[in-house]
């Protein structure tokens, strides 16, 4: 404890004020007020003056100590050479970027509309190895699924069900989506049916299942 807080804790107590009495008097908060007796905090000339005061004393012998300035930061500056020789690093950022960022062809049917970009990382999306990722353009208005013409999905490559998602299929070379569940019978439940009305069965082998929707882009 410093010789300004003792001061102060002798004042109060000599005042018969509480530190939250003290600290009502001073417009103070109370944390404040135990911080600066336990020596904690380094108070203010003004503040102590203010603190002394409320305790009915005066503050003409106390030296306040003050906070110590902090050491000014030196900045070295290092001198880096200008390379001698042209760089031409293209090739090498490109095969680096290539672990990190994939660009996708986005397709309408079998046609390549487009390119998406993916940030892939090494990571899986949804269980789905970055090869296994395909970009398609909605190729018609679907109110079920909330689509438009043109929305792009990104589809994990698969023709294994996992009941009630939503999967890109093929129904006599025409790409729809389809929420499936599978039945007892090898058979598949397609929500909606084929023809965009109520659930219909059908045998797996009647549609081509190109695979699961994991994210769709909506167009603006």
């Amino acid at each position: 404890m410093n010789r300004v807080a003792e001061e102060i804790k002798q004042a109060r107590i000599k005042a018969g004020l509480s530190e939250k009495e003290l600290a009502k008097k001073c417009g103070l908060a109370v944390s404040y007020i135990i911080q600066v007796e336990s020596g904690k905090k380094i108070v203010k000339e003004e503040i102590a003056e203010k603190i002394l005061t409320a305790c009915g004393k005066e503050l003409s012998f106390v030296k306040v100590e003050k906070e110590p300035e902090p050491e000014p930061v030196k900045v070295v500056v290092e001198q880096v050479k200008a390379p001698t020789k042209s760089v031409s690093p293209n090739a090498q950022w490109s095969d680096a970027l290539a672990g990190v960022i994939r660009n996708y062809p986005i397709l309408r049917g079998k046609k390549v509309v487009g390119e998406e970009q993916l940030v892939i990382a090494g990571k899986k999306f949804d269980g789905f190895h970055p090869d296994d990722i395909v970009f398609f353009e909605a190729m018609e208005d679907d109110k079920n699924f909330r689509l438009l013409n043109r929305d792009v999905m990104m589809v994990g490559i698969t023709e294994s069900v996992v009941n009630n998602q939503p999967y890109l299929i093929e129904y006599y070379g025409k790409q729809m989506v389809r929420r499936l569940r599978k039945e007892n019978n090898k058979g598949l439940v397609i929500i909606p049916g084929l023809n965009g009305g109520s659930q219909e069965s059908v045998s797996q082998n009647d549609i081509k299942v190109i695979g699961r929707i994991l994210k769709v882009s909506f167009k603006i």
